[in-house]
């Protein structure tokens, strides 16, 4: 169960990885102030998920708790995969506007996102700083970025709470590793991302193929 769990907390937090390479690629700092409150709202929305997903899993029998919470990961799996590829068909629109845009090049070529309001986010604060002399996070992008980064764990924890997978460790982990994904991604943009191609399929589609991994290897063993 402690690998699965860190598993789970490594996948919720890929989409921070990207963040941290969008705003590091540009130059944009994200303070340790922004990170934490990032990290706090993914702990908060994560637990209280865990909490009803555990509540619930009272209620119902265990092997049916069992069955819908392994569907659950399964289906956020695949919801995530398909959501990669639809966004990854999009991209001739993307690269229309990007030629048209004031916004850097980088940020609709790196920050595709699993969700449409993830997308928003990202692009729209970017574009915001950028015409600023500071160009960091303010509190208020702080706390609507964290709850967009936050929706996938949403979901994801209470699968997780229904398939057995209900240690309080989860968010913690998934909140420090929020924390930790956002540094290294920042890191990694200022330095040697700007040639990488992170809007590429697989990058896109990885966390839906552990989701669904893990659902299947439960429901093996």
């Amino acid at each position: 169960m402690l690998i699965s769990i860190y598993l789970i907390a490594i996948t919720l937090s890929i989409d921070a990885f990207w963040v941290g390479v969008a705003y590091g690629t540009q130059k944009n700092p994200i303070h340790l102030k922004s990170k934490i409150i990032m990290s706090i709202i993914s702990f908060i929305c994560a637990c209280s998920s865990l909490y009803a997903g555990n509540a619930v899993s009272k209620i119902l029998s265990p092997a049916l708790s069992d069955i819908i919470g392994k569907a659950m990961l399964f289906l956020m799996g695949t919801w995530l995969i398909l959501q990669a590829i639809t966004t990854r068909k999009s991209k001739d629109s993307y690269e229309v506007e990007k030629n048209i845009s004031t916004c850097p090049k980088v940020i609709l070529n790196k920050t595709i996102k699993f969700l449409g309001i993830t997308i928003s986010i990202i692009k729209n604060s970017i574009a915001k700083n950028s015409n600023s002399e500071n160009n960091s996070l303010t509190n208020k992008q702080s706390i609507f970025l964290g709850f967009a980064l936050s929706i996938d764990a949403i979901g994801v924890s209470f699968g997780s709470a229904l398939s057995g997978i209900s240690s309080h460790l989860l968010p913690v982990l998934i909140g420090v590793f929020q924390f930790i994904f956002l540094s290294i991604g920042q890191f990694m943009g200022c330095k040697c991302m700007q040639k990488v191609n992170t809007s590429s399929l697989f990058f896109n589609i990885l966390p839906g193929v552990v989701l669904i991994s893990l659902a299947t290897i439960r429901t093996i063993l």
